[in-house]
C-alpha cells in the first residue's frame, strides 16, 4: 500500500491490557489499547511466541469517528473482546496491535503479554487496573478524583501507573494508609538510616580531605628541601673554595723572606717531630708529647 502525500502512517498504540503476564479468564479475553489519531482501523494479532511466528488469533477493528464535540472529552480505549480462542491452561500470549489507514500500517514494537487462566486462577491473582477499573481507595490520590487525568496520562503517551509516584510524593501518609488497607507493605527508608548515612558520608569526605592536605604538604615540603639543595651560590661557594685552598695546599707566601704555606695536617705532624725531637724541659707538661708518658 502506498503512502499518501498528505497521510502520514500512523504510530503504534499503547496498550492498556492485559499488561505484565497478567493471569486472566482464558475463556474471555478484553484487549485494550489507546486510539491512535489518523487510524482508520487496528489489526490485533495474538501468538505463543514473541517472535510472532506462531499467531493463534487475528482480528482487525474499525476505529470510531470522533465527533467534533466530543473532542475536549476524554479519549475512550478501543476494546475488544476475544471468547472461546486461548487455553486455559496457564499458557502465556503475547499480543499487539497495528493501526492502520490509508498511508500504511504502523509498527508492531509495542508487544504485551498475559496468561490464560481459569475463572479461579484470574481471581486469585491480582493484576494492574485497567481503564474501566476504579483503584479502591488509591483512586482519588492516583487520578485527582477524577478519571479525567488518568485518560490524559494516556493520551500523552505515559501509563497511568506513573501517577502514583506522583501522588506518593504529594500526600505519603494517605498513600502509605490505602496500601494498608490493600495489604500492601511500603518499603520506605527510616529517617534514621538517612541521617546515618549523611553523617557517615561527612565522616569519609573529612577524612578524605584531612589526607590529602597532609600528602599535598608532605609534597609541597619535599619539593622546597629538594629546590633549595640545589640551589647555586657562587660567592659561598668561592669562600669555601679559598679556604680549602688555604687549608690543604702548599704555596709561597714571600720568597724573599722565606715564608712558605703548608697543609695545616703537614704543619701539624712537624710540629709534633719537632716536639719528640727537643729536651723536655724546653716545652711544658702539655707538649710533652713522647710515647709512652
Amino acid at each position: 500500500m502506498s503512502e499518501s502525500p498528505d497521510i502520514k502512517r500512523p504510530a503504534p498504540p499503547y496498550l492498556l491490557a492485559p499488561q505484565e503476564e497478567a493471569v486472566v479468564d482464558g475463556a474471555a479475553v478484553t484487549f485494550s489499547w489507546e486510539p491512535v489519531d489518523g487510524a482508520t482501523g487496528y489489526r490485533l494479532e495474538v501468538s505463543t511466541d514473541t517472535a510472532f511466528e506462531a499467531v493463534v488469533y487475528e482480528e482487525t477493528v474499525a476505529a470510531s469517528v470522533k465527533e467534533e464535540a466530543a473532542e475536549e472529552q476524554p479519549v475512550e480505549p478501543v476494546s475488544l473482546t476475544v471468547a472461546g480462542v486461548f487455553a486455559t491452561d496457564r499458557t502465556t500470549y503475547f499480543w499487539r496491535v497495528f493501526a492502520q489507514n490509508k498511508a500504511g500500517e504502523s509498527q508492531g514494537e509495542n508487544i504485551e503479554s498475559f496468561i490464560s487462566g481459569t475463572a479461579e486462577d484470574a481471581a486469585q491473582h491480582i493484576g494492574r487496573p485497567d481503564h474501566e477499573e476504579r483503584l479502591g481507595p488509591l483512586t482519588e490520590l492516583i487520578t485527582g478524583g477524577s478519571e479525567d487525568m488518568l485518560h490524559l496520562r494516556r493520551r500523552e503517551g505515559q501509563p497511568a501507573d506513573v501517577a502514583a509516584p506522583v501522588a506518593e510524593a504529594e500526600a505519603p501518609e494517605a498513600f502509605y494508609a490505602a496500601e494498608d488497607q490493600m495489604g500492601v507493605q511500603h518499603e520506605g527508608i527510616e529517617a534514621r538510616q538517612i541521617i546515618f548515612f549523611v553523617f557517615f558520608l561527612i565522616i569519609a569526605i573529612g577524612l578524605f580531605v584531612w589526607g590529602a592536605t597532609s600528602w599535598f604538604k608532605s609534597v609541597a615540603d619535599q619539593a622546597y628541601e629538594d629546590a633549595s639543595s640545589n640551589l647555586d651560590y657562587p660567592e659561598l661557594r668561592q669562600m669555601e673554595l679559598s679556604a680549602a685552598r688555604l687549608l690543604n695546599q702548599y704555596e709561597v707566601v714571600d720568597a724573599a723572606q722565606g715564608v712558605y704555606r703548608i697543609p695545616v695536617d703537614r704543619a701539624l705532624d712537624l710540629i709534633v717531630e719537632e716536639a719528640e725531637q727537643a729536651p723536655a724541659a724546653n716545652y711544658s707538661q702539655e707538649l710533652q708529647l713522647r710515647p709512652g708518658n
